[in-house]
């Protein structure tokens, strides 16, 4: 008899933002959005998930198949319209090595129907208004603040993510921009970029995702050039 194979070895990694890409853990998207009722429409490249009502959309893009124009390769894409088949009011992408948990908790915050809720118009199509507020979890987190004419820029303390976004949001304002590097070189493991529609909710809540200190559970170990990187095995 040939010994049963020992499961791969697994192992908490902290912060989140640099534990990198898990297959496994992609499944935690797909089941926020389900958990939500979301239907499921799959062709050959990609998958759609569409809410209850019709007005919000993710698009999971298998291997990258949809390159955002002129930009880098989606993995995970997210939207909201007014009005079903009207125009997008905004739209959200990240690329393929964007850890899945942080995609999971903006994907809650979209399809959570039970809090945000102003008056008659529906959380995810609220105008930004508080840009600022809507970034304080980067503030509470340690991170540090850059302003450079229209945008404000902050910084973790590795100085290997930031996140950058308009301070007056408009239409036709820059995107928001949440990017994250290797410690030993300027090469980007990771992006988001939202429209800056995008309402301050869910900005708030990729901000929580990024600092989020809970470790994440992965089975490959980051590589050493990635920076600092708290390795827990678990047994």
């Amino acid at each position: 008899m040939h010994p049963e194979p020992h499961a791969r070895a697994r192992h908490l990694i902290a912060p989140r933002y640099l534990a990198g890409p898990s297959t496994s853990a992609t499944q935690h998207v797909v089941d926020t959005l389900h958990r939500a009722g979301w239907t499921t429409t799959r062709n050959r490249t990609s998958t759609l998930y569409t809410s209850p009502d019709k007005l919000r959309h993710a698009t999971f893009h298998a291997k990258g198949a949809r390159r955002l124009l002129g930009g880098p390769l989606i993995g995970w894409e997210f939207a909201a319209r007014g009005e079903p088949d009207k125009a997008l009011v905004w739209t959200a992408a990240f690329t393929p090595a964007t850890p899945p948990e942080i995609v999971a908790d903006f994907a809650h915050a979209l399809a959570n129907d039970t809090s945000h809720d102003t008056g008659s118009t529906p959380h995810f199509l609220q105008r930004p208004s508080q840009p600022e507020a809507a970034r304080k979890p980067l503030a509470d987190a340690g991170w540090i603040r850059d302003v450079d004419d229209a945008d404000t820029a902050w910084y973790a303390p590795t100085d290997q993510a930031v996140v950058v976004g308009t301070s007056r949001p408009q239409p036709d304002s820059r995107n928001w921009l949440a990017a994250v590097r290797e410690a030993t070189s300027l090469d980007v493991l990771w992006l988001a970029v939202l429209t800056p529609t995008t309402p301050d909710s869910l900005i708030t809540a990729l901000c929580l995702a990024i600092t989020d200190p809970e470790p994440v559970t992965r089975t490959n170990t980051p590589a050493p050039n990635l920076g600092p990187v708290t390795i827990t095995p678990l047994h």
